[in-house]
Order: C-alpha cells, then sequence, then structure tokens
C-alpha cells in the first residue's frame, strides 16, 4: 500500500510535536446506506460502526474536553471500554477514567474520580472486576469495575509521572512504568511492591507488557531500547535490544508468545523472536510519523497507531505485510482490540469503536471488504 495514497491534504507535512498522548469508523455500506452510531461520553466520546468496508467517513464529533485520548482497553469480555483523556504533559480538566457499555442497547457510563492529574495507562485485570490506571500524579490506583471505587489506597513509589501499567496473566502482578525510569511490581490484592525497582533503563520508561505465560516482562523507553525481565524475580533476563533509532513508545507481545512487537518515534515498528532477540527479525515501515501503539489481534495480526493519522493492520504471515491503511483527520494515539471489535482514540478526545469482519473466521487472515479484495487504503 503506498504510504501516501489517499492520506489527508498536510498530514505528510503535519508538525511531530512530542505528545506522549496518543472518532466510531463510519463506513458507507455497497447499498449507499450509512450504518453507523455515536453517542457522547462525557468529555470523550465514542462511535461506533458496524464492520471494514473501502469507503470511510468520519462523522466529526469531538469530545467536549478537545484533549488527547491517552489510553483505552476493553473489559476481557468485551462488554465494557475504559478510556481516559488528558495531554502531553498532564494537565488538562479531564483526570478521570470512563467505563462506557459496548452493548449497542446499553448506554449506560460509569467514571471513576480520584487521580490528581491526567491517566497515562489503563488495563482490566484478568477476571475484569478491577481496572488499573498510571497517572502524571505519580500514582497507581486500583479501580472495582462495577462501583468504580478505589479498592485499595494509592500505590505509591514512583518519583515520576506513571507512563503504562499492564497485569500478569494470572493477574497476580501489576506492572508499572514511570519517567522515573524504573519499572515496579506490586501486588493487586494490597499495593505492596513485589520486588525492588526495575532500574536498568536509562531514560523515561514508555510501556511496559507481560508475555502470555506471565513469565517474562518487556519494556521499551526513551533510551530507544528494549528490555526483557523474569517478572517473578525482576532480574534483567536479555537486553538491552537494540535497533530503534528514537524513542521506544510502545512494547506487544503476540497471543502464542513467540514475538514481540516495538513502536518509535522513528516511524517504524520492529519484530523480535522471543527466543532469541538479539537482532529484530522484520522492520515494519509505512507510517510517516511517530508509531504511539501497536497491539496484536491474533498470533499473525498487528495493529499499529500513529502521529501520521493512520492506523495500519500488518499480516505478519504475507510478505506485503501492511494489509490495511485506515486514514484520519487527527493523529491517532491509542488502540486496543477484542475479538473483531477495535477502539481507536485519537487527539481531541473521541474514541472510535469499529467492529471488523473477518473474511476468514477461521484463520482471521484478512479484515472482510464487501467488495471481497484483499488490501484497503479508505479514509476514517
Amino acid at each position: 500500500i503506498s504510504d501516501t495514497e489517499n492520506q489527508p491534504e498536510g498530514a505528510m507535512n503535519k508538525p511531530q510535536s512530542p505528545d506522549r498522548s496518543s472518532t466510531s469508523f463510519a463506513r458507507r455500506a455497497s447499498d449507499g446506506m450509512r450504518r453507523t452510531t455515536s453517542f457522547p461520553a462525557g468529555d470523550h466520546y465514542i462511535e461506533r460502526s458496524n464492520s471494514i468496508n473501502a469507503d470511510f467517513r468520519s462523522t466529526g464529533s469531538q469530545g467536549e474536553s478537545g484533549e488527547s485520548v491517552l489510553s483505552v482497553a476493553f473489559s476481557p469480555d468485551g462488554n465494557l471500554l475504559a478510556s481516559a483523556c488528558g495531554n502531553a504533559f498532564g494537565g488538562g480538566k479531564d483526570s478521570s477514567i470512563r467505563l462506557r457499555s459496548t452493548v449497542p442497547t446499553d448506554p449506560s457510563e460509569k467514571v471513576c474520580k480520584g487521580h490528581e492529574r491526567a491517566v497515562n495507562s489503563i488495563a482490566f485485570s484478568p477476571d475484569g472486576t478491577a481496572l488499573a490506571s498510571g497517572s502524571w500524579d505519580n500514582t497507581l490506583r486500583l479501580w472495582d469495575v462495577d462501583t468504580c471505587q478505589q479498592k485499595i489506597p494509592p500505590m505509591r513509589g514512583h518519583e515520576e509521572a506513571v507512563t503504562s501499567v499492564a497485569f500478569s496473566p494470572d493477574g497476580s502482578v501489576l506492572a508499572s512504568g514511570s519517567d522515573d525510569r524504573t519499572i515496579r511490581l506490586w501486588n493487586p490484592s494490597n499495593g505492596m511492591q513485589k520486588v525492588s525497582p526495575l532500574a536498568k533503563h536509562s531514560d523515561w520508561v514508555r510501556s511496559v507488557t507481560f508475555s502470555p505465560d506471565g513469565f517474562t516482562l518487556a519494556s521499551g523507553s526513551d533510551d530507544r531500547t528494549v528490555l526483557l525481565w523474569n517478572s517473578q524475580t525482576g532480574q534483567l533476563r536479555e537486553g538491552p535490544l537494540t535497533g530503534h533509532s528514537a524513542s521506544v513508545t510502545s512494547v506487544a507481545v503476540s497471543l502464542n508468545g513467540k514475538l514481540l512487537a516495538s513502536g518509535s518515534w522513528d516511524k517504524t515498528i520492529l519484530l523480535w523472536d522471543l527466543d532469541k532477540p538479539n537482532n529484530p527479525l522484520r522492520h515494519l515501515s509505512g507510517h510517516t510519523g511517530p508509531v504511539y501503539e501497536v497491539h496484536f489481534f491474533s498470533e499473525n495480526l498487528l495493529s499499529s497507531v500513529s502521529d501520521d493519522s493512520t492506523m495500519r493492520i500488518w499480516d505478519l504471515r504475507m510478505p506485503n505485510l501492511c494489509i490495511a491503511a485506515f486514514y484520519a483527520p487527527l493523529p491517532l494515539k491509542c488502540v486496543h482490540s477484542h475479538n473483531t471489535s477495535v477502539a481507536v482514540g485519537d487527539e481531541k478526545g473521541t474514541v472510535h469503536l469499529l467492529d471488523v469482519a473477518w473474511r476468514d473466521e477461521a484463520e482471521k487472515s484478512a479484515p472482510y471488504l464487501e467488495h471481497g479484495v484483499q488490501g484497503v487504503s479508505g479514509r476514517l
């Protein structure tokens, strides 16, 4: 897919500010009928559409705050979507987390309030009963999903902003990365730290994530490296993994635990073999701006969002790895998925909820298009 095809006017020349932060995608069906719904979600909005098609249009609604959506996360059952807004330096009027039902017939919304500054990262516990958040107020908090009340006192220890949070697959460990250059491992039942801070990065920690077996924790940093840790002991397992020429903004592990993806301010994504991670397996290029987040749909499908206002879907089994590129009017800051639902947050406070139909449900090899063509680019 061409890097410039169908991009909004001026997208190539848009300034790339150092924004740490990250509208429903609307589609027009072949019968000409527009099938999309949108609904406000307080200071940021959620929009919904029912499938991917070759022709995309934005409904154009924005959140009242006009702040970037810094993080989105689906609950494990997919029935809730959490989102958090703020700006690149922890300011803004919205330091809350919003939980919105994804069930079309249920417009309910809950708001979790308690952080004193913007929330950078959110993650559901594996059992879906709790939501963890990390904030510019240097704390982590654990919320009861049903009541939006804090389950335990705020977890304190980081000396600067908490940039990333992640649960281990069994829910026994909560990891956090911070601008203080450390990673901390917490017991989510009592908020106590399990081991001494992991302090091998030489610059801000941007992202942390667990492998599916829970034994490995990966971290990405402004020092341009990825580190792999033993999540039980906190000892460094592998690294530094080098290859990026700018900050590593996001790390993600494939569902089978074999691949690690890292996104960077250098506009590229690197793929690593977790068994032999000395050198990157592949370089994925195509974005024309910093990559803010990478997220695996499945063992073979990877999504990425960028300051260049695009979301790209990469099939890691195909020679032409980028199978779809979708262009938006605004930079896209964060992405998360559950089964066929994809949520993307933009820089003006809108969360886009996209329902992706797959051409082959068994293999989920590529997005389904009504005209039956694989590999599509279109505007949001």
